[in-house]
């Protein structure tokens, strides 16, 4: 079986865009749904530290998905009516062949 076999999930990816002034004359964030991904999300058996290139960081889950998913960190993930906080984006091992992504459920 090939990766993307596995890839049998469809979640969404929400970035942040700046919104409209509020009230207070401040810049209020607003969360667009901007695609939908390919991928497979698994637990890390629970919060893993990871040691990414200049961040440290925890994590409760990782998502698989191909090189060039348009996903980012900051980015939200949206699978099964749950969100997750993209905490990092990284190519595994360099190889340029799938991303692995660290991600954080938000509950």
């Amino acid at each position: 079986m090939s990766l993307t076999d596995h890839l049998t999930m469809q979640i969404e990816i929400w970035r942040r865009s700046a919104g409209a002034l509020n009230e207070y004359g401040e810049q209020s964030d607003t969360w667009l749904s901007l695609t939908t991904i390919s991928g497979l999300i698994q637990p890390t058996g629970g919060n893993v530290s990871r040691v990414d290139p200049g961040i440290s960081n925890t994590g409760t889950h990782t998502l698989f998905c191909l090189i060039g998913s348009n996903i980012l960190q900051g980015d939200k993930a949206k699978y099964n009516n749950l969100f997750y906080n993209v905490i990092s984006v990284n190519d595994a091992a360099g190889k340029q062949h799938h991303f692995e992504v660290a991600l954080e459920v938000i509950e």
